[in-house]
């Protein structure tokens, strides 16, 4: 299928965060849902409290295209949560994820809707899987601390206004709040990494094991990473240091998060 001029050489370099064509096409979709406007209104009002019906002088309804010019981005994505349960009525629930998406991605927006009808940011993708199951292994008492870090990391990242260098941080606390209980040493660093880290894994694993070589690799690329997220912590010459790139920033909280998984499976 041929696509419109624009969606083939009119590319942003970058994912768009908001857009007003966007929000014309999700009104329009709305307005096609199999239920009349003021059904779904007081349905939208009821769950989330967000006053979207009219009154006019014979009857109430909404008017989707003043509405979503009005509302947040994130009331928005609230509704499009409860138009989802509300096509499931009428069958309607694959189509509507399926057109939302498809808005979504030929105005490049930064954002995906799952089957559920949630909204997430694109990158949010990328750690889904991994965040999830780094939470059920940090499910003790002990690591309620790392828990909230991991989750402050998120919050920055997905923000309307991200902070990935606050992201970067808060998956470093995450990360020296587990060494921390496990060495009981004060910070972490390429010092403590490499002796007790280092004593650790040969205490651990078999001498010549390919269990202890892999580990003994996986310390190395630990230490590394602590090193490069110092950077975004702690930069020489400047009060606060700079803003990392996205890919930067991407590469490092994802790779961070999956040293919070291994050490807390050390810590077990």
């Amino acid at each position: 299928m041929t696509k419109p001029y624009s969606q083939i050489y009119e590319i942003p370099s970058k994912f768009r965060k908001d857009d007003a064509r966007a929000r014309l096409r999700l009104a329009r979709l709305f307005g096609n849902l199999p239920a009349d406007s003021a059904s779904i209104g007081k349905e939208i009002e009821l769950k989330l409290g967000i006053k979207v019906v009219s009154s006019g002088p014979m009857s109430i309804y909404v008017d989707w295209e003043k509405r979503f010019k009005e509302l947040e981005l994130t009331d928005i994505f609230d509704i499009i949560f409860i138009d989802k349960t509300i096509g499931h009525k009428y069958g309607k629930d694959k189509e509507f994820i399926y057109d939302v998406n498809q808005i979504f991605d030929e105005r490049h927006l930064d954002y995906t809707v799952d089957v559920n009808g949630t909204v997430h940011p694109r990158v949010d993708q990328i750690f889904t899987a991994e965040t999830n199951q780094l939470i059920k292994h940090l499910n003790r008492e002990e690591h309620s601390s790392a828990i909230a870090h991991v989750n402050s990391a998120l919050d920055f990242l997905t923000a309307k206004d991200s902070d990935n260098r606050a992201s970067i941080r808060s998956v470093f606390d995450a990360v020296e709040n587990l060494y921390k209980q496990k060495f009981g040493v004060t910070h972490v660093n390429s010092k403590t990494i490499d002796k007790d880290l280092t004593n650790f894994l040969a205490e651990t694993y078999a001498a010549g094991s390919v269990e202890l070589r892999s580990s003994e690799k996986l310390r190395v690329s630990f230490k590394e990473w602590v090193n490069s997220a110092h950077n975004y912590r702690h930069e020489a010459g400047k009060p606060e240091p700079s803003q990392p790139p996205e890919e930067i920033a991407i590469t490092l909280i994802s790779q961070g998060f999956s040293f919070v998984r291994w050490l807390a499976y050390l810590a077990r």
